[in-house]
């Protein structure tokens, strides 16, 4: 689902388009064949970068970035795959560690990235050989919380709901998304006022967040980026030897996402009415089959 959505994006696809094509895949995610996945075999690595940042602070854009660059990024759908552990760590029985080592048995070998840069980075801080990426907002803290509380409280609140919560996947997704809530404000109701746009009083938790990043990784071992700045900097710290010649990616844009949430808010008003289509078009099968037998009785 992540590749299919940087694709669409990538192809200038319509933001309803997407939206709905994200909806799909949470309900009906494509699996690949079994000669699919013998080909490409999933590889058990280890974690070699860790973004940091905040989401809505060029998060999707650094994904697309390194994996352009050969790295395996895990973000935004991907954190379903985790809903094992995140079910096991929500029940107490697995650490934050535990989540970095699923994500590197699935291959992942960067990490953070939107969902888990928050909560993961002080463990990935104390991997000497894990080199980490602060993403910072490009028109600082308040420009942040304006971007952030533009949908994401609505993306928490609308996939808490029914259909979606019939899912394990987003049930313990949306389990670590109202945590980043308390960790960002100390309340997990996306409906608090404080995160009502544009939030500005947020801005305040972001730079508590940065701050902290800064404080526990060591300076050789952090960049501190924004995408503006393009690809020069991502590849001097990560030591690439040939920088790509193409734009810097910009992907995930406000609009879009306020747009996914349109489309999850319809979604929750919709899916009482299946059942009962559902219904409705059994009883008119059987009542047409009903009258067609009495009909061949009479004749």
């Amino acid at each position: 689902l992540p590749e299919k959505i940087t694709r669409m994006q990538q192809e200038g696809k319509s933001h309803t388009a997407i939206s709905f094509a994200v909806i799909k895949g949470i309900f009906f995610p494509t699996t690949s064949s079994e000669e699919e996945l013998q080909a490409s075999p999933q590889k058990q690595t280890k974690l070699k970068v860790f973004a940091a940042g905040l989401p809505r602070s060029g998060t999707g854009s650094l994904a697309v970035a390194l994996e352009e660059l050969g790295y395996n990024p895990c973000h935004g759908p991907c954190s379903l795959e985790l809903a094992p552990v995140l079910a096991e760590h929500y029940a107490g029985l697995s650490t934050n560690v535990d989540i970095i080592r699923a994500q590197e048995e699935k291959g992942y070998d960067a990490q953070g990235l939107d969902q888990l840069g928050w909560k993961l980075f002080k463990e990935a801080a104390a991997k000497t050989d894990v080199k980490v990426i602060l993403t910072e907002h490009p028109r600082g803290g308040k420009a942040w919380a304006e971007s952030w509380s533009s949908f994401v409280p609505d993306h928490i609140y609308y996939f808490s709901q029914r259909p979606f919560r019939f899912m394990d996947s987003m049930v313990q997704t949306m389990k670590l998304n109202r945590e980043a809530l308390m960790y960002l404000n100390g309340t997990d109701d996306p409906k608090d006022p404080s995160f009502s746009f544009p939030a500005t009083e947020l801005s305040a938790s972001y730079e508590r967040h940065n701050g902290e990043v800064k404080k526990i990784v060591p300076a050789e071992r952090l960049l501190v980026f924004n995408p503006t700045q393009g690809w020069d900097p991502i590849c001097h710290f990560l030591e690439v030897k040939k920088c790509p010649v193409i734009d810097f990616p910009h992907m995930t844009d406000r609009h879009m996402m306020m747009s996914i949430s349109k489309a999850a808010m319809i979604m929750t008003w919709v899916w009482p009415l299946v059942p009962v289509v559902c219904f409705a078009l059994g009883m008119s099968i059987l009542r047409c089959g009903f009258y067609s037998q009495k009909k061949t009785k009479v004749s």
